[in-house]
């Protein structure tokens, strides 16, 4: 598959999410079971065992188990990430523009039901796009887990 835009996105009960978030049944609901990020824009996937840092080829580095791809690396972190705690973390990450000291606005971008999302963006009005995938359904908790070969088929769509 060259693309995602070959992929079927199941839609799961709008009922499903406006259970846990206590809305009215008349409130108009999108709730796709999952999202397709093109794979050029994965700088990295954080994980509930830490980051895997895309410095070589994401698609090859998940299709042969980590054995070819190269240029990845896992940072141990276990944090759900915050509007307090990203700005931090993306300075972490030594990007060009976004150094430790820097002034930055941090947003979480809302609509998701499994993965955190922020926008982080400095003074010069450049911004990086942070999504992580905690190992647990977002709108429903820590304690809706997850197993652990969603980020597999993140990756692989």
């Amino acid at each position: 598959m060259e693309t995602g835009d070959e992929i079927i996105i199941e839609e799961r009960s709008a009922a499903e999410l406006r259970k846990f978030a206590n809305a009215p049944a008349e409130i108009p609901t999108f709730n796709p079971a999952f999202d397709v990020t093109p794979i050029e824009l994965i700088t990295g996937i954080v994980t509930e065992k830490g980051t895997i840092w895309n410095n070589g080829d994401v698609r090859k580095f998940f299709e042969t188990g980590g054995k070819e791809g190269g240029g990845f690396y896992v940072s141990e972190s276990t944090a759900v990430l915050t509007t307090s705690t990203v700005a931090s973390y993306v300075t972490s990450r030594k990007i060009d523009g976004f150094t430790d000291g820097g002034s930055f606005i941090s947003e979480e971008i809302h609509g998701g039901n499994l993965n955190y999302a922020f926008k982080v963006t400095n003074k010069e009005n450049k911004s990086v796009f942070v999504k992580q995938a905690p190992d647990f359904i977002k709108c429903l908790g820590p304690e809706a887990k997850l197993h652990s070969d969603r980020l597999l088929l993140e990756v692989r769509t």
